[in-house]
């Protein structure tokens, strides 16, 4: 589709959930930059909006969306005169006529943007898992609040533990006669589980290579990427809310449940957005640096590698 810009892309995906039910689309951009996650402080001038918005708007203009085409991308100022806001209609999307080509075949549409990601694959064997065990069903299309709730424990605890708390919750709930019927039964017994996994690892000395629990609000993966950590921390809020920008369109592309989902941003999504950019830091090369830059303030100077400051050079 070409959709260069990131406020573009971040658009594209908020318009096409918007009208996956309807035709029309309105929004004040005071409110929409809301939605999007948008809070730099150039934008609470709605002139600054109305900027940010008129190249992304050309670039939606008669793009496909699941429902159908955007017939209609543009940003026009509010009765009121006190804001701008954007409008979109979109029309059933185009049929093609292969009447009379006897050879045409059928079109094949490839969800690209549904490309797995690992962490969701997980989550939806864990659901599975709970299915096959709970209810004897080999086969179950996960819901997304189940997803939702599977992610919260791989999250937390790893995909070892968290098959063994589905395992768990299914033996308790048969010796208390408890008839569980829904995924998120089995969060009540998350502590006890896993209490019981780590003594049994101790029984047997066995080693399962999970990922520790993180600390309540934190990404289990703070523990591994610390230099990822340290450069998040020098980041200011400007140069983080536009590397969030890009991570959740990536995310909303990897797992398109996250963007349908009734309430968004939440913890779940947040966590999963900083863990993916503290690997991203920690990946990225920012070992080369000029000599003047011994001399930027201390919280930068603890990413450095040590041997950095053991002879420093005294020529600027």
């Amino acid at each position: 589709m070409k959709i260069e810009s990131d406020i573009g892309q971040l658009l594209y995906v908020h318009v096409d959930l918007m009208l996956a039910r309807k035709d029309a689309y309105e929004r004040r951009t005071k409110d929409l930059f809301v939605d999007l996650g948008l809070n730099n402080p150039q934008y609470s001038r709605q002139y600054e909006r109305y900027r940010a918005l008129k190249k992304a708007v050309v670039e939606l203009q008669g793009v496909r969306l699941s429902t159908g085409v955007l017939k209609v991308a543009g940003v026009e100022k509010t009765l009121d005169g006190l804001d701008y806001k954007v409008v979109f209609r979109k029309s059933a999307a185009p049929q093609l006529d292969t009447a009379g080509d006897e050879e045409s075949k059928p079109v094949v549409i490839r969800h690209y943007a549904k490309r797995s990601d690992p962490l969701t694959t997980q989550a939806v064997e864990i659901v599975q898992h709970f299915h096959q065990l709970v209810h004897g069903v080999g086969q179950h299309e996960a819901l997304s609040k189940e997803l939702s709730q599977a992610l919260t424990l791989l999250s937390q605890h790893g995909f070892e533990r968290t098959k063994h708390i589905i395992q768990y919750a299914a033996e308790k709930a048969k010796d208390t006669n408890f008839k569980m019927q829904h995924f998120g039964a089995v969060l009540s017994y998350g502590s006890r589980a896993v209490a019981d996994f780590d003594r049994s690892q101790r029984q047997t000395g066995e080693r399962h290579p999970v990922a520790p629990p993180a600390r309540s609000g934190q990404p289990a993966e703070q523990t591994l990427f610390t230099r990822g950590e340290a450069r998040l921390a020098v980041l200011t809020k400007e140069q983080y809310q536009d590397r969030i920008a890009l991570i959740k369109v990536e995310l909303f592309r990897q797992i398109p449940f996250l963007a349908q989902r009734p309430r968004s941003g939440d913890a779940i999504e947040r966590d999963m957005m900083r863990s993916r950019l503290v690997r991203q830091l920690d990946q990225e090369m920012m070992d080369l640096l000029p000599l003047r830059a011994l001399r930027l303030p201390e919280p930068l100077c603890k990413i450095w590698p040590t041997y950095a400051f053991e002879k420093p050079e005294t020529t600027d």
